[in-house]
């Protein structure tokens, strides 16, 4: 028997609001041991994705940034400290990603995991009729799917 998004997938979703702080939002990251959260507008629709790699970027540079300008990296520690702390005060809406990848609840399980591997991404907001409904992640295919696939097969 087929395994759905809709079995495997996270019903009650830790959600982020665009005009939210990026320092609250790091502290809901936290709190709820997750490392990335979608962002809902009012109506509850997604209009984004926050996680831990969209935060580092701002702060340390990549490395063709790092090595045109090793010196200004390496010499003032306290210089990188004041950009991470101007980048905690921006809002959610300035640092997420806009360009989401997402799963419909009746897809299958293995289609979700295959956009996750060919995506390099840990999770995939579930979207049914511009809603939000769920969220499948790596955590809920270790822990549910390869669960209901034992139960399944072995005897």
């Amino acid at each position: 028997m087929p395994i759905l998004v809709r079995d495997v997938m996270t019903k009650d979703v830790i959600t982020l609001k665009p005009d939210m702080l990026f320092n609250e939002a790091i502290e809901v990251l936290i709190k709820n041991g997750i490392s990335g959260a979608p962002v809902v507008n009012e109506s509850g629709a997604l209009i984004g994705l926050i996680s831990e790699k969209d935060f580092l970027p701002q702060i340390f540079p990549n490395e063709k940034e790092f090595y045109e300008n090793a010196e200004y990296y390496l010499a003032d520690y306290q210089r990188i400290a004041n950009e991470a702390i101007k980048v905690l005060k921006m809002q959610v809406g300035d640092l997420m990603r806009t360009s989401v990848y997402t799963i419909a609840p009746d897809n299958y399980i293995t289609t979700a995991i295959a956009k996750m591997t060919a995506h390099k991404i840990r999770r995939l907001p579930v979207v049914e009729k511009d809603q939000m409904v769920g969220i499948v992640s790596t955590n809920d295919v270790y822990k549910k799917f390869i669960s209901i696939l034992g139960k399944q097969h072995v005897h």
